[in-house]
């Protein structure tokens, strides 16, 4: 009778490559120096499970406080002869890495931006002074943190380049202190801290100030927030500001406002006489009705329903469609001979 085939075995040794503690909320027992070899022995089958149970408890430590490495970090299922480990090879033993701190980064991270917070307006350390509004409010900043943030001002203060340049002083006739102020937190801090807070007035005086001085970080940031503020009341104000100064995600807002709303904006007496007063939103109301009438074309089977045709001064009613679909284009004349 034959005799069972035995399986290889492979001897290597384990080593601590830093001193080894068992580690609890009180005490710190000092178990393994670091350098101290412990000679094992493994069939070439077995799995390295075996080998981290039994190294931590021949040490009094406890094995999910240890990582054990070959050529790379040894797992559980593995064994030697899935890692090519041989005779007198080292496995390196390790103390896992505890995980970091994500709270110790929050603070890191609010103390980096109230760091920059605190210099903006810093009398101090700054190179430049600007006197912002009819009452010429004084805002202190540096050249060079206003430049790397701001194409407009690196421009302005470029060697060699505007008046301005060479100036301690610059004159801001065109925005409020309270706006300009607002702008320089965000270039500092890359964000505005009561945001949330601000009224229509405010961040439209932002997105204003953002284009022109070509931030459009901070453009982006008061289009988001004006998303959120879109009512009837303030709707034309809104598509006004992301139309003048290309603010595609507000512009796309408004539209999405329109179609949403436009029940409530054909019975509001104030709406209309707005948009009546501003005929260059025609388009991006027409834009909001676009779906309506593609709709109601599938509505009625694609019968032939065309979309209107928009007079150069057209009125709220001929571009917000009314709960009968493209009955009120009839009604004002706007829709073409090639129509029903």
């Amino acid at each position: 009778m034959t005799a069972p085939r035995q399986t290889s075995a492979i001897e290597f040794v384990v080593v601590p490559q830093e001193d080894l503690f068992l580690e609890g909320g009180v005490r710190k027992l000092f178990r393994v120096p670091k350098g101290t070899s412990y000679p094992c022995q493994m069939q070439k089958n077995q799995t390295f499970s075996c080998l981290f149970r039994h190294y931590a408890k021949h040490n009094g430590l406890r094995k999910e406080d240890l990582t054990f490495f070959f050529v790379d970090e040894l797992q559980q299922e593995q064994t030697p002869e899935t890692v090519h480990l041989m005779t007198q090879d080292e496995i390196w033993v390790h103390h896992k890495k505890k995980p970091e701190n994500n709270k110790k980064k929050e603070i890191n991270a609010s103390l980096y931006t109230e760091h920059f917070r605190n210099i903006l307006n810093d009398r101090m350390h700054s190179d430049v002074k600007f006197l912002v509004g009819v009452d010429k409010v004084e805002v202190c900043g540096h050249k060079a943190i206003l430049s790397a943030r701001s194409e407009y001002f690196n421009a302005m203060f470029r060697k060699g380049g505007l008046f301005e340049s060479s100036q301690s002083q610059v004159e801001i006739l065109t925005h409020s202190s309270s706006t300009f102020i607002k702008m320089m937190e965000f270039i500092y801090t890359n964000l505005i801290k009561d945001l949330d807070i601000l009224d229509t007035s405010m961040i439209i005086d932002l997105i204003m100030i953002a284009n022109e001085y070509i931030i459009d970080d901070l453009k982006t940031l008061c289009s988001g927030a004006a998303s959120k503020l879109l009512n009837v009341e303030n709707i034309v104000k809104f598509m006004l500001i992301s139309s003048n100064h290309d603010v595609a995600d507000l512009r796309e807002a408004c539209v999405k406002f329109v179609r949403n709303q436009r029940v409530a904006l054909r019975q509001n007496v104030e709406f209309c006489h707005e948009i009546e007063s501003a005929p260059e939103l025609g388009l991006l109301l027409f834009d909001a009705t676009l779906q309506d009438y593609d709709d109601y074309d599938s509505d009625n089977n694609n019968i032939g329903y065309k979309r209107p045709r928009i007079s150069e001064n057209p009125s709220v009613h001929d571009v917000i469609p009314s709960q009968s679909g493209s009955a009120n284009m009839i009604q004002n004349g706007n829709v073409g001979s090639d129509g029903l």
